[in-house]
């Protein structure tokens, strides 16, 4: 089973991010990026909760626990563009257009939501369980 930092590097491939870009967008230094690649730290709760609210289609629970693909629409997504009702999630690098309507990309946006929401209470559960002892 994958480590939480080989799930966050194969995160980084599939949504198309180099390190130097996660830490030029996100404030976190290259070093940092650096140590994480080498397996010397793990990424902190704070960077993960901006990739997931930066990159709407990683799929936390890939991220947290190893379960499920590392994006939730099944594709690299570059972007989201709004056409006539729909929305297109155009893949990096394999050429294909996947057309999902506007619906249905919002309940998917509404339960990514409510998965962070659920795993920042589990997160915060954990760092009292850790304080406590």
């Amino acid at each position: 089973m994958e480590n939480l930092n080989q799930r966050f590097l194969k995160v980084l491939d599939t949504i198309g991010v180099s390190g130097y870009q996660l830490a030029k967008e996100s404030g976190v230094s290259e070093g940092t990026i650096t140590n994480i690649r080498q397996g010397k730290t793990k990424p902190n709760t704070q960077l993960i909760e901006w990739i997931l609210q930066k990159y709407p289609s990683v799929n936390a629970e890939y991220l947290f626990r190893g379960t499920g693909d590392p994006s939730d629409f099944g594709v690299n997504t570059k972007q989201i563009a709004r056409g006539h009702n729909q929305r297109q999630l155009v893949s990096v690098g394999s050429g294909q257009n996947n057309l999902v309507s506007t619906e249905e990309c919002d309940k998917l946006l509404q339960a990514k939501e409510e998965t962070i929401v659920a795993l920042r209470k589990t997160i915060e559960l954990y760092e009292k369980l850790i304080n406590n002892k």
